[in-house]
């Protein structure tokens, strides 16, 4: 099994581009994980005052043709999650990308955290199974935050969310063949030199 612990990249016109790590106490949060009566696993992530996100994940597919990466939580997504609350009071009041959100709950915790405004994004080939569950999230975790929406975004595209964004995220984004790194750049690049925000990614050692 691989040694995971998140490495966030901290992207903005004054950043070296170092890889920085947290803490290994505040590494990671614990996560609950239950199967309702429709079969569907629900993963929960506390938040500080004491609530949770509640995030459903795709049941697993019966071939793997009908895998969808994006739509269970890798384990990135608890980490960067751990990061966001460390720096909760440079959330709350924010705007936030996620970028490849698949389940969404990495942006949603930055809404249980006081984010205003949260945009779960998803592109590629299964976009429309993951913003059908980014929907069902949004929806299950309504009164936890602030505004979120759902858009599709495809990197590389030149069309961007409206913003601007003070923090774009992502955990484990670019585990899907369809996903392209030199595209991923490209739309991190707009992005930021569009709203000067920073960006935090998350992903596990060993994986591309």
């Amino acid at each position: 099994m691989l040694t995971l612990h998140a490495i966030l990249r901290w992207l903005c016109p004054k950043c070296t581009g170092e890889e920085v790590e947290q803490p290994a106490e505040e590494d990671s949060l614990l996560l609950n994980s239950s199967i309702g009566k429709d079969a569907t696993t629900c993963i929960t992530l506390p938040l500080p005052d004491g609530t949770a996100i509640n995030c459903e994940e795709l049941l697993p597919a019966e071939s793997a043709d009908e895998v969808v990466l994006g739509g269970r939580m890798w384990e990135a997504a608890p980490h960067l999650c751990a990061f966001l609350r460390s720096v909760a009071n440079q959330v709350k009041g924010s705007s936030l990308l996620e970028l490849g959100a698949g389940t969404g709950a990495c942006g949603l915790y930055a809404a249980g955290l006081g984010a205003r405004r949260v945009v779960l994004s998803e592109g590629g080939t299964d976009a429309p199974t993951l913003l059908d569950l980014l929907h069902r999230n949004a929806a299950r975790n309504a009164e936890r935050g602030g505004a979120v929406e759902v858009q599709a975004l495809h990197w590389g595209e030149d069309c961007l969310p409206t913003g601007p964004f003070e923090w774009v995220v992502g955990s484990d984004i670019v585990l899907a063949g369809g996903y392209s790194h030199v595209d991923l750049c490209a739309t991190l690049h707009a992005l930021l030199a569009r709203d000067q925000c920073r960006a935090a990614l998350a992903m596990q050692h060993g994986l591309p």
